[in-house]
């Protein structure tokens, strides 16, 4: 449990906020398109059964949908990870101070 419990700074940097909301847009930027395939795989319909990744790929790059659906995909990202990461600070603190008030009633 000591692993997790950790001095950090913010000041001078992004809140939790942005910062959960800034990373999980990059990543499902670097995803998106992977995932659009996948699904289209996925789906069983018979336009995409029988056709390789990268021709599905090459295919929803041609037609322009290979990002159809992204904004909001994104949006949805940004609010839920930025919170979720406010939350994992929130709880990191009061581990942290619930340890450190452990700690300190054990040793009096």
């Amino acid at each position: 449990m000591d692993v997790i419990i950790y001095d950090y700074d913010l000041s001078g940097g992004l809140s939790p906020f942005w910062t959960g909301a800034i990373c999980s847009n990059l990543a499902w930027l670097t995803i998106w398109p992977i995932d659009v395939v996948k699904s289209q795989i996925q789906s069983g319909k018979s336009q995409y059964v029988n056709k390789s990744f990268t021709f599905l790929l090459y295919d929803n790059i041609k037609s322009g949908l290979l990002f159809r659906g992204i904004m909001p995909g994104l949006l949805r990202s940004f609010i839920a990870n930025g919170c979720s990461m406010v939350v994992y600070n929130k709880v990191l603190l009061m581990i942290k101070t619930y340890k450190s008030n452990d700690n300190s009633t054990r040793n009096e």
